[in-house]
C-alpha cells in the first residue's frame, strides 16, 4: 500500500483551502488516505466507493499531491 508522505498530509489539512479542485477530488483524497473515517483505504477500495476505476483513483491523487506540493 502506498501512503501519502504525513507531512503532505499536515500540508493539505492547513490549506486545503488554498486548493483549486474539484470538491470530488477532496473527497476521494479524504477517503483513501483516511481523513475521514480514520481507516487508509487502497484504491481498488477507494475506486469502488466512487465508482471509478483504480487508476482514475491514481491520478486523482497525483493531482492532488502535485498541487499541495506547488502551493506558494
Amino acid at each position: 500500500m502506498n501512503k501519502v508522505n504525513p507531512d503532505l498530509i499536515k500540508k493539505y489539512t492547513s490549506r486545503k483551502k488554498d486548493l483549486k479542485l474539484l470538491p470530488r477530488y477532496f473527497d476521494i483524497f479524504e477517503f483513501k488516505n483516511g481523513l475521514t473515517e480514520g481507516k487508509f483505504h487502497t484504491q481498488v477500495d477507494t475506486g469502488k466507493k466512487f465508482k471509478i476505476s483504480a487508476t482514475r483513483v491514481y491520478q486523482l491523487m497525483a493531482r492532488v499531491e502535485y498541487e499541495l506540493e506547488n502551493l506558494s
